[in-house]
C-alpha cells in the first residue's frame, strides 16, 4: 500500500513538473502557481497536492498538520499563554495596621439615620445550635466553607455560585454577599469578584484575633468593613468594627470598643447592625453609622446577639439562650 502511494505521488509530482516548464518555457525564473494553491515546507522544493489526495512522509506531515495529541498540547498552550497575558489583573495589596488604633470617626455631610426596632417575639430556647435556628426560622446565612456553612446549602442555596468551585479551593472559612466571595484565614482577607472568581483584593490584618465563625466583613462602594473580635471577657483595643478605603489605602474610622463581637453583622442602607455582650458586661444590639462609625442606638437584649439575619423586613437575632425578631422601620 505504501509503494502504491508513494508511485502515486511521483506520478503527481512529475505531472507537476512538466506543467511548471511548459508555463515557465522562454523565462529565466518562473512564478509561484496562484490556482491551486501552493504549500512551503522547510524552504524546500514547492509540492502541488490534490487536498482529497494529501498524503505526505511522517516529516512532512508533523511540520504542516500536527498530530492530534500535538494539537491539543499547542491548544493548551496557546490559551495558558493568552490568560497570561489577557486574563485577571494583580490584585491590590494592602495592610489594616491597627497597632495603638484608638476609636475616632469620620466626617460626613449628613449623619446617617437608625431604624427603629419594634419587637415582635422574644423567645427563650434550651441552649439551641445556630443551624438549627436558621432552619427552624428559613433563615440564611451565606457561607461556603465553615460550621454554619450548611445554613446556605440548605436553606436558600444561591444558583448563581460555583459551590464545588469554592468548596474544593480552600480549607479556609469562606462567605459571600451579591457581589464578593471572602476567604478569611487569621491573618488575611482575600476578595474576589463574585461571578469571574477574579482576585481582586488581599488585605493583611494587624490584630491580635478575629472571629472566623460567621461573615465578618463587607465590601461596599470600595470601602471594606470589618469587625476585630477579642473572644472573652471586655479588653482594652478589642471587639469594635472598622471601615478601611481599599482604594486609597486609609482607614476611615474605628468604633468603640465593645460595640461588636458578633459572628457577623448586617449593612442595611448606612447602618451596621452588629451585637455586643459577654456574661459579665451588658448585651446589646448595636446599630453603628456606616458613615462616620458612631453609634447610633443600641437595643438591650437578655444574651450576647451573636447572629443576625434580615428577611421580610424583620430582624432576627440569635443570642445564647434566648431568640428575637424585630420589625424593622424607617
Amino acid at each position: 500500500m505504501k509503494n502504491l502511494i508513494r508511485k502515486r505521488h511521483l506520478l503527481c509530482a512529475v505531472s507537476l513538473s512538466m506543467s511548471l516548464a511548459l508555463a515557465a518555457c522562454g523565462s529565466a525564473q518562473h512564478e509561484s502557481m496562484q490556482d491551486p494553491p501552493v504549500t512551503e515546507v522547510n524552504e524546500t522544493d514547492i509540492i502541488q497536492t490534490d487536498p482529497e489526495d494529501t498524503l505526505s512522509d511522517t516529516t512532512q506531515t508533523n511540520a504542516v498538520f500536527p498530530d492530534t495529541e500535538n494539537a491539543e498540547d499547542t491548544t493548551s498552550t496557546t490559551a495558558s499563554e493568552e490568560t497570561d497575558a489577557g486574563g485577571f489583573a494583580e490584585p491590590i495589596y494592602a495592610t489594616i495596621d491597627q497597632t495603638g488604633l484608638e476609636a475616632f470617626y469620620a466626617d460626613a455631610d449628613a449623619e446617617a439615620t437608625p431604624f427603629e426596632l419594634s419587637l415582635v417575639s422574644e423567645t427563650e430556647n434550651p441552649v439551641s445550635e445556630p443551624a438549627d435556628w436558621f432552619s427552624q426560622n428559613r433563615l440564611y446565612l451565606p457561607m461556603i466553607n465553615g460550621p454554619l456553612s450548611e445554613s446556605a446549602r440548605q436553606i436558600s442555596e444561591n444558583p448563581a455560585l460555583n459551590y464545588e468551585f469554592w468548596e474544593q479551593r480552600t480549607g479556609n472559612v469562606l462567605f459571600f454577599d451579591d457581589s464578593y466571595v471572602y476567604e478569611w484565614s487569621p491573618e488575611e482577607i482575600r476578595i474576589y469578584d463574585f461571578d469571574s472568581a477574579e482576585l481582586l483584593y488581599q488585605v493583611q490584618v494587624a490584630s491580635d484575633s478575629w472571629y472566623l465563625m460567621g461573615n465578618c466583613a463587607c465590601v461596599r462602594n470600595g470601602v471594606l468593613y470589618a469587625c476585630s473580635i477579642y473572644n472573652g471577657y471586655a479588653m482594652p483595643g478589642t471587639c469594635y468594627l472598622v471601615a478601611y478605603d481599599l482604594t486609597s489605602g486609609e482607614i476611615l474610622w474605628r468604633s468603640e470598643d465593645q460595640t461588636c463581637n458578633s459572628m457577623n453583622f448586617i449593612i442595611k442602607d448606612d447602618v451596621i447592625f452588629c451585637g455586643y455582650g459577654f456574661t459579665a458586661e451588658p448585651d446589646y444590639i448595636y446599630q453603628i453609622s456606616a458613615r462616620t462609625g458612631k453609634v447610633l442606638s443600641r437595643t438591650p437584649v437578655k444574651k450576647m446577639p451573636d447572629l443576625f439575619a434580615e428577611k421580610d423586613g424583620q430582624l432576627y437575632v440569635h443570642t445564647y439562650s434566648y431568640d428575637y425578631v424585630f420589625q424593622i422601620e424607617d
